[in-house]
């Protein structure tokens, strides 16, 4: 990928990012404007205050599922949309992505005693493009 199209990435991963803050604070917002308490959120969903406070950090990454559970304590709608960015999109290069994995085997032991020692060797798996 050119220094140009990565730029452009990275700059598009941040515009994104900054779009999930500013939902995830109009979620908030929501539940201020309505007087709820993080810890009654949270005994809403079976959750501790503190789970709560860590949702509503700037940095945190929730998933879909827990937004949804959030959204309908507080009494929010949620409206999902993707629309194509402006610019031109180049699909960045696929990196391969080689897998490793365990395999179990025997050998005899040194001294030639007959008993086994069982030993886990890493093996590379098979290649496979994300």
């Amino acid at each position: 990928m050119r220094g140009s199209q990565q730029s452009e990435m990275k700059e598009h991963a941040k515009e994104i990012l900054r779009e999930q803050r500013e939902f995830r604070n109009s979620l908030v917002k929501i539940r201020e404007k309505r007087n709820l308490s993080q810890q009654q959120v949270g005994e809403y969903l079976g959750l501790s205050q503190s789970a709560i406070a860590q949702f509503e950090r700037y940095d945190s990454n929730p998933t879909l599922g827990t937004i949804r559970r959030y959204a309908l304590a507080v009494g929010a709608s949620i409206v999902m949309s993707a629309t194509p960015r402006d610019k031109a999109f180049v699909l960045p290069a696929r990196q391969p992505d080689v897998s490793a994995s365990l395999v179990k085997k025997s050998r005899l032991t040194a001294e030639g005693d007959g008993r086994k020692n069982n030993l886990w060797q890493p093996t590379i798996g098979k290649v496979e493009y994300a």
